[in-house]
């Protein structure tokens, strides 16, 4: 099983520390993952992340500058071009020790002649633009293709570039062509997106399940860790951190000052899944409904001269030179967090999606969800059975039905629910006896899965 990683993939993680390459680089011998980079990658991530230092250099120089102006006072900045040169060397060391340990297997640049990649490009071939860019692309592809000289086996290709390499899980039409020449099966090259789909593939399923951890941790019995906690006291930091306020309250970073304050209110949260990881540390997946606080600030020049910033400080602005305002937006935040086996302190955090709703809209959210449930339900083979059997059996009306397969903690419950409703003595041992059929325990199961609760359990 062969990854191949684009140098989008990497950039957004430079140091390759966040969730999803932890939970990669742990999970990927299990499952017999071999890891190829190609070189233009490493050269492009590296060429990256000095562009990104450099950026940081001009900006410490332009508040010097600032600085200046303001005071009369020059200052130097304690961080020049020559210091940024000097970490992209050490990163560009540590990158390629962090791909050894992985045993990741660095591609050489392909021996394609500049003939007929010259003529890829007149073509428009992709991955090839219209305007002529595509070069590196072009050789990242052509070292894929040379993984098939000796082994046939599928590659895996992490990119987010679906313009030019395709939006998956094929490659484009004119890659297509290039594996039909080579007689390359078309399966055999597949991409993902994003390296959190490649887990979600590959390797989550090979980790196990820990049903007991997410009760333990839904119900605060986890004296070392407290999810409202953490998402009073750092979910904020990490939304702040990563510059996710403008997209919460949906204006351009250029245009105004927006700072994420804390967390106003937890509505709710639940633990979809927690996976142990095989170093024994765990992985949690969240979704939690929150109200953000934030600190919204602009000058009046960016009020007169957009629209957005106007409508969201109102059409009559205060006589200030600058408007601020402090607000706070409904968000559902999905998170993943991998915890420490032991001391259960996070290790490392990933904000997954945010989405926008009131609270008022999440109530409707759920009476949609509600209602495609129970379309889902009426649907199943198991459920009509299920229902055929309670409402000629008992003369149970279907809503009497979903209102106690929904309530009840345990089949016990149930089956003393729909005594009480059939009017009938021994309906709830009959019941408790069909449950013991591995049939009839089925339909109670998918019934159940079908509303997002767990399967009926026998008490003893």
């Amino acid at each position: 099983m062969r990854v191949v990683f684009d140098a989008n993939i990497l950039c957004a993680d430079f140091h390759l520390e966040g969730n999803d390459f932890r939970v990669f680089f742990e999970g990927m011998p299990r499952v017999g993952i071999q890891i190829y980079i190609p070189k233009v990658v490493v050269d492009e991530i590296t060429n990256k992340y000095w562009q990104k230092l450099a950026r940081i250099v001009k900006e410490s120089l332009g508040v010097c500058q600032k600085w200046q102006k303001a005071t009369g006072t020059p200052t130097l900045s304690p961080i020049s071009f020559e210091s940024a040169n000097v970490e992209a060397c050490k990163y560009k060391k540590y990158l390629l020790k962090t791909f050894d340990v992985a045993k990741a297997t660095i591609l050489p640049y392909p021996n394609t002649s500049h003939e007929v990649i010259s003529q890829r490009a007149i073509e428009h071939r992709k991955p090839f633009k219209e305007n002529g860019a595509g070069y590196r692309d072009t050789l990242i592809w052509e070292s894929i293709l040379s993984l098939f000289n000796d082994d046939n086996s599928q590659v895996y290709f992490v990119t987010n570039n679906s313009k030019d390499f395709g939006e998956g899980p094929k490659v484009h039409h004119d890659l297509l062509q290039d594996l039909d020449r080579l007689k390359i099966k078309n399966e055999n090259v597949r991409i993902f997106k994003t390296l959190k789909d490649l887990n979600q593939e590959l390797i989550i399923p090979n980790l196990e399940h820990l049903e007991e951890m997410i009760k333990k941790f839904s119900n605060n019995e986890v004296p070392e860790f407290s999810l409202q906690t953490w998402i009073e006291n750092d979910l904020w930091e990490i939304l702040e951190k990563e510059g996710f306020g403008w997209s919460i309250v949906g204006l351009e970073e250029i245009d105004v000052v927006c700072e994420v304050e804390a967390i106003d209110d937890i509505y709710s949260t639940e633990i979809n899944d927690i996976r142990k990881l095989p170093s024994g540390n765990l992985l949690l997946v969240v979704i939690a409904k929150v109200a953000v606080a934030l600190y919204v600030m602009a000058e009046r020049e960016d009020f007169y001269c957009n629209e957005d910033v106007r409508e969201f400080f109102g059409y009559n602005p205060s006589h200030e030179d600058v408007m601020e305002e402090y607000t706070s937006v409904d968000q559902i935040v999905s998170f993943s967090l991998i915890i420490e086996k032991e001391s259960y302190k996070v290790i490392s955090s990933k904000i997954d999606q945010l989405t926008y709703y009131s609270f008022a809209e999440l109530q409707k959210d759920e009476q949609i969800k509600k209602t495609q449930q129970t379309r889902h339900f009426y649907d199943s083979r198991f459920i009509k059975n299920l229902m055929t059997l309670y409402t000629e059996q008992y003369d149970c009306s279907v809503e009497d039905i979903l209102s106690a397969l929904t309530e009840a903690k345990s089949i016990n419950e149930f089956a003393q629910k729909m005594e009480v409703l059939s009017k009938r003595e021994q309906v709830a041992k009959t019941i408790i006896k069909q449950f013991k059929d591995p049939n009839a325990r089925m339909m109670y199961t998918e019934a159940r899965l079908i509303f997002g609760l767990p399967p009926f359990k026998l008490e003893k």
